[in-house]
């Protein structure tokens, strides 16, 4: 256990790492506890997926190379 400030460089876990209680990063995913994943928060800056294909910019713009297929729920 460490209880102060820590520099780490080239980390593995095995298993899953909390963040705080209730972010868990596992097995593929992050799991969030009691409530929404914000990614962006702060809005400095856009979001992008697999190197661009899909991204959402700062204001909430989406550009999508590709095609997309909805469905009704």
């Amino acid at each position: 256990m460490v209880f102060g400030p820590t520099s780490l460089s080239d980390v593995s876990v095995t298993g899953q790492l909390a963040v705080g209680g209730q972010m868990i990063l596992a097995d593929n995913g992050i799991n969030v506890l009691g409530s929404d994943l914000e990614l962006q928060p702060l809005r400095q800056g856009g979001i992008s997926f697999l190197s661009g294909l899909f991204r959402i910019d700062s204001t909430g713009n989406i550009v999508a190379n590709g095609d997309a297929e909805f469905a009704k729920m």
